[in-house]
């Protein structure tokens, strides 16, 4: 069985040799590396053998992604990219560091906004220093541009999908409409707002979902696929927010975008960290395909056992293995964890994986808990 026959096999329920292993981005990333965030992926000889043992033993989902200011689908009320601008990079030094200050300017009808990022050399994360939207006039300048979005060239994508072939699949992330206005305030802010202008709030994941759509739109039509994945909504589960803001931010739209999934033939997955306990009979309701991560007390409130008796055999579930865990535990303790996931009998739908992933170089401790991660799956995850 190949690699997207198994990824496959298992989001549909049928008949698979074994779960599937999927060791989030970067592990499957070996061609589209950006050269001031990414590099340590080619330079680090621990990574290159780690990812190298995860190409031969398990299977690739590509995330196809962008969460800059430019990408498919920005965390900024999905803005369409012409109207951003770059107005000024600087570069610092501090304590033997490099570091990449970058303002965006954003042109709109009612005046401009302003926005920072800064990225650390080999750090493949950004830190948002500055936001957009300072004050609800800000959030009436980002509702006041056309967003009619731009055509997207998705050429990449056809080449990395060629690339992956038969070992695996590409996951296309789009960000849900809640999180694209909710990361253009600080997320303090934003709550706040969410309680005191819910008129507001509510208006503005209107116009960010009529602009997710259109992208979606381009995608579908475009022949991406065949998962997408739908990024941001633990910013609005309970105790974020209550269960009805949820309804009305988060799942209410994610119904119709996972509705436009189906009717095209793909998968939808859904990104949600922390509590999902009382946010998961509504994503099963909204038609989720694969839910990650599925995260235990202290990180979150539901069991993986108790999250398989809630899912039944609707949804997927993965992301199961906390990377802390990874980071501090020993390979012993790691072979536990995967096995114990499989304790109660049940290994349809479901794919090992973890709750995220390295973003700078690894250690030796982390290496040989990815290897031990890799080797327990392949034993104990046999059907």
């Amino acid at each position: 069985m190949t690699g997207a026959e198994r990824i496959v096999n298992t989001l549909r329920g049928e008949p698979t040799d074994r779960a599937p292993v999927w060791l989030l981005d970067p592990f499957a990333n070996d061609m589209v590396i950006d050269a001031w965030t990414e590099q340590w992926m080619r330079d680090d000889p621990l990574f290159r053998d780690l990812q190298q043992y995860y190409w031969e033993k398990c299977e690739l989902i590509f995330e196809y992604k962008s969460i800059s200011p430019y990408g498919v689908c920005n965390r900024v009320m999905a803005t369409p990219p012409r109207y951003i601008t770059v107005e000024n990079e600087e570069i610092t030094e501090e304590a033997g560091k490099t570091s990449k200050t970058i303002t965006y300017r954003i042109d709109t009808p009612k005046g401009p906004l302003h926005f920072k990022e800064r990225w650390q050399k080999n750090i493949a994360t950004p830190w948002r220093i500055e936001y957009p939207l300072e004050s609800i006039e800000d959030a009436e300048k980002l509702l006041s541009i056309d967003g009619t979005q731009d055509e997207i060239d998705f050429s990449d994508f056809f080449k990395i999908q060629k690339r992956i072939g038969d070992k695996g699949v590409m996951m296309v992330l789009i960000n849900t409409p809640m999180v694209t206005v909710s990361s253009a305030f600080r997320f303090e802010d934003f709550l706040i707002y969410s309680k005191t202008e819910p008129e507001l709030i509510m208006e503005m994941t209107e116009t960010a979902f009529l602009r997710v759509e259109a992208v979606l739109e381009q995608c579908i039509d475009a022949g991406l696929g065949p998962i997408f994945r739908l990024m941001g909504s633990e910013q609005s589960t309970p105790p974020m927010n209550s269960l009805d803001k949820y309804r009305g931010l988060v799942y209410n739209y994610e119904k119709q975008l996972i509705e436009m999934i189906h009717d095209a033939g793909c998968f939808a997955a859904v990104h949600c960290h922390g509590n999902i306990r009382e946010a998961l009979p509504l994503m099963l309701d909204a038609g989720v395909d694969m839910l990650d991560p599925v995260e235990a007390p202290p990180s979150g409130d539901i069991t993986f056992s108790e999250a398989k008796q809630a899912a039944g055999h609707q949804i997927t579930l993965a992301g199961n293995i906390q990377y802390d865990d990874l980071n501090r535990r020993t390979p012993e303790e790691i072979r536990r964890q995967v096995e114990a996931l499989f304790s109660d009998g049940k290994k349809d739908h479901v794919m090992v994986s973890c709750t995220g992933y390295p973003i700078t170089t690894i250690s030796r401790e982390l290496y040989d808990n990815y290897i031990a991660l890799i080797d327990a799956s392949l034993e104990y995850g046999k059907m």
